[in-house]
């Protein structure tokens, strides 16, 4: 998996960030992913029980166009807008304060949100202030996710 970190160095942009931190209680890595990542709906009315769907549909001419599905997601759901997935990440597990304490300006940050940390949580969710996020009012927050601040990021 590719960090934030990693794009923005091969992207060029050794610059300082902002960051959003969260966390929350998931049942499993793929279930924080799941909660963050946009889900595209089932197009059941031309479904057929015995091949995958694909992307695209076919017209007449048998050319490949795009699907007119919107994607839901409800970490959008609950922050009333878009997340580019691009400046987004998830860390899950144990090692979550050491991995936000290297990428922290302030390294002492991630003490603090430690220490605050809602017992249970066992997630951090990061949303990086570039990209189309740089942009986006994240006023509000998320009711499955608790809330810790705007930090400084440092991405060498």
């Amino acid at each position: 998996m590719i960090t934030f970190a990693q794009i923005v160095i091969l992207e060029g942009q050794l610059e300082q960030s902002y960051m959003l931190v969260y966390s929350g209680d998931f049942e499993s890595e793929e279930d924080a992913v799941t909660f963050c990542e946009a889900q595209y709906p089932d197009d059941d009315d031309d479904a057929d029980d015995d091949f995958e769907e694909s992307a695209f549909e076919f017209d007449e001419d048998n050319d490949a166009g795009e699907r007119d599905l919107e994607p839901t997601c409800e970490l959008w759901d609950e922050l009333d807008g878009a997340v580019d997935p691009d400046y987004q990440e998830v860390v899950y597990g144990d090692a979550r304060y050491e991995y936000l304490q290297s990428i922290l300006i302030n390294s002492d940050d991630a003490e603090g949100i430690e220490s605050r940390a809602v017992s249970g949580d066992n997630t951090l969710i990061i949303i990086y202030l570039v990209g189309d996020n740089e942009d986006q009012d994240f006023s509000e927050h998320p009711d499955r996710l608790t809330f810790y601040g705007r930090y400084a990021c440092n991405v060498e």
